[in-house]
């Protein structure tokens, strides 16, 4: 019979013909490795969607008294929806939720003993500080429209109530038009806020899948804080109308949320 040769013959050229594609691929798929390896730093659209659940810790920072800004810890949640759109959720939990600042305390502002004369609310003399500050979260799209990680975001941001308390001195100053000898504490309430937010920001993911990023979003709304004043002394009500309309107008404020964040993509 001739058949079982032709077989044989056939399935040598067959094998010859695979393990000659298997030599021709192995350099492609070795030089592809190497291309993904060497590609610049600033290049990692491939792996958005590789890895496209992420999970980070977050360094975030607010204002919190007309001195300080608050760090607070927060943890950061998402998934890349497509190479362009993303979605995640940062929840800014971890906030010092008050903190206070008290005129001996110098040696957190100043090298020498002298008081803390900084003007505050156009007023000088703060002898103490105290703030009060609820959570602030972010839910956010991100569209990354190049490789190497800068993004847009559009979404909804949650503020929660701050609170700041100055008491000043009681020495002379100057209250509307008139000239008074008093102390004064001036309480300064933002309501909690909720709206639409918008940011930049940047997200690296490196080969290992460690992530590193920064972002600042801004909610869209100017508040007007409530503002209660009070005085050790006589004051006219319309020098302290117009003492509380002056710190309206200068302390009205935007929502924001500035970030470090590190964590890992899957």
């Amino acid at each position: 019979m001739k058949i079982k040769p032709i077989i044989i013959l056939f399935f040598s050229l067959t094998l010859i013909t695979t393990h000659s594609k298997a030599q021709d691929q192995e350099p492609q798929m070795v030089y592809e490795q190497e291309v993904e390896n060497n590609k610049p730093f600033f290049t990692h659209g491939a792996r958005r969607e590789s890895n496209p659940l992420q999970i980070q810790i977050v360094q975030t920072f607010g204002p919190a008294t007309p001195h300080t800004f608050a760090p607070g810890g927060g943890l950061h949640l998402g998934y890349q929806l497509s190479d362009l759109f993303y979605i995640g959720l940062t929840s800014a939990a971890f906030v010092d939720g008050s903190n206070a600042w008290d005129e001996h305390w110098t040696y957190r502002y100043d090298d020498d003993d002298e008081k803390y004369d900084e003007e505050i609310y156009g007023q000088d003399g703060a002898s103490f500080i105290e703030s009060e500050l609820d959570p602030i979260h972010l839910l956010e799209l991100r569209m990354t429209p190049w490789d190497f990680g800068l993004y847009f975001s559009f979404g909804a941001m949650y503020r929660g109530k701050q609170v700041s308390t100055t008491k000043f001195r009681n020495e002379k100053r100057t209250i509307g038009d008139k000239e008074y000898t008093t102390g004064l504490t001036a309480k300064v309430e933002y309501k909690e806020w909720y709206g639409g937010s918008a940011g930049i920001g940047f997200n690296y993911i490196f080969n290992c899948g460690l992530t590193l990023g920064t972002a600042l979003s801004f909610g869209l709304n100017a508040q007007t804080p409530d503002v209660t004043l009070t005085s050790t002394a006589a004051v006219d009500d319309e020098d302290m109308e117009h003492w509380k309309k002056q710190i309206q107008t200068n302390e009205k404020q935007v929502p924001y949320l500035y970030s470090f964040s590190l964590g890992y993509a899957f």
